[in-house]
């Protein structure tokens, strides 16, 4: 649980009719088959965490990107489900260390040309906890939004990794048929209060669908 989860769920679900997207929150796995799937163009997982679908609602899950749907992952999805393969392949990555709290960090716009950062600067300043990946997502995704070490204000002191070790924050695919777009920024409710944070997201999600 997160303390800015019935923050994400008040904001996603009372979006202006004018965005186009309208919302259905759930907590339930058993809404993951392939009827009730069928109603929708993207499967939003919000500070998900653990291990949150058996194997039937896993197979349609994939099922459902595999036919042209998108995926969108906000913050801890990084860390979901992963004794879940093919999750982590369209996640990009799992998440192997977050830091204990926020910290406050300089973020770099990588792709500002994407309807989800061209609104943002190319620098700012924000707090939020950082994870370090299982893999190098520069491989094969599009890193839209990244940290790196110098970039912890004050310096992060929690030893995880050399000086200079860059972190994505926010990145894209293609992959399986469907779209994958991600951002793990969302720890703090203050976080779902910012303008610039609510256009990130809305425009990943419309990315994604």
């Amino acid at each position: 649980e997160h303390d800015s989860s019935p923050d994400a769920i008040s904001l996603l679900t009372s979006l202006p009719p004018e965005e186009g997207i309208r919302v259905e929150a759930t907590e339930d796995p058993s809404a993951f088959n392939d009827e009730n799937l069928s109603q929708f163009d993207v499967v939003l997982w919000v500070n998900a965490d653990g291990e949150v679908l058996d194997t039937p609602q896993r197979a349609a899950m994939e099922r459902f990107i595999r036919s042209g749907k998108g995926y969108v992952g906000v913050h801890s999805a990084a860390g979901t489900g992963s004794s879940w393969p093919w999750l982590g392949e369209l996640v990009g990555a799992y998440a192997t260390e977050h830091s204990d709290r926020p910290l406050q960090v300089e973020i770099t716009t990588e792709t500002p040309n994407h309807p989800s950062t061209r609104h943002l600067p190319r620098r700012f300043r924000t707090a939020e906890t950082i994870d370090r990946f299982d893999r190098n997502l520069r491989l094969d995704h599009e890193i839209l939004l990244s940290v790196d070490r110098d970039g912890f204000l004050p310096r992060d002191r929690d030893g995880a990794g050399p000086p200079g070790d860059e972190r994505p924050i926010s990145w894209r695919k293609q992959f399986d048929g469907g779209r994958s777009w991600i951002t793990t920024l969302g720890h703090g409710r203050q976080t779902w209060k910012s303008p610039q944070f609510v256009r990130h997201l809305v425009e990943g999600i419309r990315w994604a669908g």
